[in-house]
């Protein structure tokens, strides 16, 4: 049974977002085996075999990614290896709900630290995936879910700026 359907919007942490646009039995070695086909947001095609799908994962709707941008930041780690393992585990989830996690908990560090320069590399790694993951939702329009994003960070990095030291909930 496959687990994804045609239609279905899909993340694959190493490729980014795409479209289930089928499947295809190919023969390879003699057997043949089953394949997803996905038309990934830049436009290529990706044919994933189903067996090796569990790296996939659903995408979420903008609206669950902004809940996520809009929660409490949590407080980075002050050790760079501990913050690096914490933000690395999220990132190779593959879940967008939790690149989510990672860019706005960097955000919050910029704003209230200094980040270094793998911090900015993972921020900005995880800008570009939440900005692929959005369009995809859009009828592939890069510069909208850019410019989403940029308005509802900037929306939460207000409101951070009118708190001392913690964040708070923002809607």
């Amino acid at each position: 049974m496959d687990k994804f359907n045609n239609g279905d919007l899909v993340y694959h942490p190493h490729h980014g977002a795409g479209t289930v646009s089928g499947t295809r039995k190919v023969e390879v070695g003699g057997s043949s085996q089953l394949y997803y086909i996905v038309t990934l947001a830049s436009g290529s095609e990706l044919m994933l075999p189903v067996s090796q799908a569990g790296c996939m994962s659903s995408l979420r709707t903008a609206k669950a990614i902004s809940r996520v941008l809009s929660a409490r930041p949590e407080n980075l780690a002050v050790d760079f290896r501990q913050r690096r393992t914490v933000i690395e585990q999220k990132i190779s989830s593959g879940d967008p709900l939790e690149s989510a996690e990672v860019y706005r908990d960097l955000m919050w560090r910029d704003h209230t630290a200094r980040l270094s320069n793998s911090d900015r590399e993972f921020m900005n790694s995880m800008r570009k995936r939440l900005i692929d993951i959005l369009s995809i939702q859009k009828d592939p329009d890069i510069q909208e879910a850019s410019q989403w994003l940029d308005a509802k960070l900037q929306t939460i990095t207000g409101r951070w700026s009118m708190q001392d030291s913690e964040p708070g909930e923002v809607a």
